[in-house]
């Protein structure tokens, strides 16, 4: 074909989930990539041992599967060979004093790890959720959904203002500390660093205004989505 509707320059998950629907939709995609193979940062290579391959860059799974572009997809994927995997165990750390921990899927778990770290920082991560939790559902719910929509607005206003639209919320206030703010209530650096070192994945700094809020949030997504991990390539 000379003539395409659509082309993609680059080949990232974002692109390729745009052009299946656009297939889907009856117009004729063309994707160029100037890499080796497309897929952009979702790639998986041998940087250890032959045999041991290691997820280089991709860690927005969770995301994807829990999402509806996964879910209208999943058969068309599997049918050309694409399986999750997933674990008990999404993530762990190692500092460079040789201490290490894990983050497992079970709050109870994580709570036990953290204790065993430092005895009362299980308290702490307690006290981190019970701030959230009257939120959660909301915050979760925009995850999916336009946010200038009109569906989304009176959920936005709930989560910025105070019962009867009086003053702002405490969630407000949590949409501009960092998560080196929200990780100062554990003793533990071990902890620290295993759970506010995941706002880079989310292209955030620790220090960074506005990313305390994704310290809770990327645990309980890790905790209720694991680290799914992609068993075999998608075939064409």
């Amino acid at each position: 074909m000379d003539q395409f509707d659509v082309i993609f320059i680059g080949s990232g998950h974002n692109a390729l989930i745009t052009a299946a629907y656009l297939t889907r939709a009856g117009r004729s995609v063309l994707v160029l990539e100037k890499n080796e193979r497309p897929g952009g940062f979702l790639r998986t290579e041998e940087l250890t041992l032959p045999g041991f391959k290691h997820d280089v860059y991709a860690a927005a799974h969770p995301l994807f599967i829990t999402g509806p572009a996964y879910a209208e997809l999943r058969e068309d994927l599997e049918t050309r060979g694409l399986r999750y995997l997933n674990t008990d165990l999404p993530t762990g750390v190692s500092i460079e004093d040789g201490q290490t921990a894990v983050l497992p899927s079970s709050f109870e778990e994580l709570k036990a790890e953290v204790e065993r770290l430092v005895p009362g920082d299980g308290t702490a991560l307690e006290g981190m959720f019970e701030q959230l939790n009257p939120y959660v559902n909301d915050v979760f719910g925009l995850f999916n959904m336009d946010l200038s929509s009109p569906e989304a607005a009176p959920i936005i206003q709930r989560l910025l203002h105070q019962e009867g639209g009086v003053g702002y919320s405490p969630f407000a206030a949590s949409l501009v500390s960092t998560a080196r703010n929200t990780v100062n209530s554990f003793q533990s650096p071990v902890t620290r660093a295993m759970l506010a070192s995941w706002v880079t994945h989310l292209g955030r700094t620790p220090d960074e205004v506005g990313s305390g809020i994704w310290v809770p949030l990327t645990v309980m997504a890790l905790m209720g989505g694991g680290m799914p991990y992609q068993r075999a390539a998608v075939r064409s």
